[in-house]
């Protein structure tokens, strides 16, 4: 009985974070760029592919832009690898349906064999579609020091 209990209490724990991530509010909308962030470090098709549409546009601080396909592509054939996202300010704006999530972090990522660690801040549009939010657009500069 007791086990049933234990896996009854994770279940609802991952099911009651599941549904927090997909709240149209900042702190779903939060929880979801964690997991995109999460995502991208773990190479994770699936996820990438349930967060981000179809028709982004996801520019970079070198102005190189890649499409939805080209991101997950680039994951797997050593062109980008994200090995550390750590973000330390994000700010949220909601209208509507749309909000804007600008960040400042510290991303580190594998690029053709070598590692590089960025200061960035970021842009990104999200779309609240069908109860979830979906990634529309992202771009991102390097913060000078």
């Amino acid at each position: 009985m007791q086990i049933k209990s234990s896996l009854l209490f994770v279940f609802l724990l991952c099911f009651s974070s599941i549904a927090l991530a997909q709240q149209k509010d900042s702190l779903g909308l939060t929880n979801i760029v964690l997991s995109l962030n999460k995502a991208l470090i773990q190479k994770d098709e699936r996820a990438i592919k349930r967060m981000v549409s179809k028709r982004i546009k996801f520019a970079h601080s070198n102005g190189w832009i890649e499409t939805r396909k080209e991101m997950v592509d680039n994951l797997y054939n050593g062109t980008l690898s994200y090995i550390e996202i750590k973000l330390r300010e994000i700010n949220i704006s909601i209208n509507e349906n749309v909000g804007i999530v600008q960040s400042k972090g510290k991303y580190t990522v594998m690029m053709k064999e070598h590692l590089y660690d960025f200061d960035l801040k970021a842009t990104q549009v999200w779309q609240w579609k069908r109860g979830k939010w979906i990634l529309m657009a992202r771009q991102s500069v390097k913060i000078e020091q």
